[in-house]
């Protein structure tokens, strides 16, 4: 995300030029964010959409006490485990799958 999210970034508001904060810097991040997902989002299949973009979301979240599984962030849980995402990450392989057996 972060090369994605480097395209919609001025010079001036990036990492390597950045001299404020990093709650500053999150105005502009989640813009830049938002137009990353867009980008990652129009490349995906219909079938695959939704969840892609929301796991995306979830993962690459620009704020880091808001990365990861709802559930986690909401309980206190580890927001860096992926053990969640391992369910969601098969069946969307299974769907990727049967959309590729359906375009074929």
């Amino acid at each position: 995300m972060t090369p994605l999210m480097m395209m919609s970034l001025e010079p001036a508001l990036r990492w390597q030029n950045w001299k404020g904060s990093f709650d500053e810097a999150l105005v502009f991040l989640r813009p830049a964010f938002a137009d990353a997902v867009e980008y990652v989002s129009a490349e995906l299949p219909n079938e695959l959409r939704a969840d892609v973009t929301s796991v995306l979301r979830q993962l690459c979240e620009p704020d880091p006490v808001k990365r990861g599984h709802p559930l986690d962030t909401r309980t206190g849980g580890n927001t860096f485990s992926l053990e969640r995402y391992v369910t969601r990450f098969d069946l969307l392989a299974k769907k990727a799958e049967l959309a590729l057996r359906n375009a074929s």
